[in-house]
């Protein structure tokens, strides 16, 4: 929060507010997960088949907050875009990183790692760019969406190999 206060995503007194609703959110939870610690084996199953029932939909903080007014949505919108890009950064210096070690151990080559780090960056905003597209749909067209286009499941080396962008070797 501190950082969004400082960037002027946000200011002092939203970002209070937010922390005033992660401490009663968690306070929340602390306390349900106290009232099971004092149930039987039994009750927690009847309990949690009572909850399986309930239509209970899940909201990521930024959400509940804009929900809540202590945000506006062009605000929450811009959290998460930073959010997404910071994570997207240490991915990639990760990612150098690795490449790194394998340049210096001669496993391949600065031009292949240059390949890679081109590769996943075109894969991050594919991904990103569906996400987009995905967010936009309702449940049911999601649910279609991923059941015609299933995520891959093959392992990044070997798609790197099949796209060309490293050799078997």
């Amino acid at each position: 929060l501190k950082e969004l206060v400082a960037a002027g995503t946000i200011d002092q007194a939203a970002a209070d507010k937010i922390q005033a609703y992660i401490t009663e959110q968690e306070a929340v939870r602390k306390a349900e997960l106290e009232k099971l610690q004092g149930m039987t084996a039994e009750q927690r199953r009847a309990y949690f088949e009572r909850k399986k029932t309930e239509a209970v939909t899940k909201q990521d903080l930024l959400s509940a907050v804009v929900e809540k007014g202590i945000l506006t949505q062009q605000q929450a919108d811009a959290i998460r875009s930073k959010q997404q890009a910071d994570q997207q950064a240490k991915m990639q210096e990760s990612i150098k990183a690795s490449l790194n070690q394998l340049v210096t151990s001669n496993t391949i080559t600065a031009d292949q790692s240059a390949k890679v780090l081109e590769y996943v960056a075109k894969q991050q905003a594919a991904r990103a760019a569906e996400m987009v597209k995905v967010k936009a749909m309702t449940q049911e067209e999601r649910d279609a969406y991923f059941k015609a286009n299933p995520p891959s499941k093959s392992c990044d080396l070997a798609q790197l190999v099949t796209d060309k962008v490293l050799t078997q070797e």
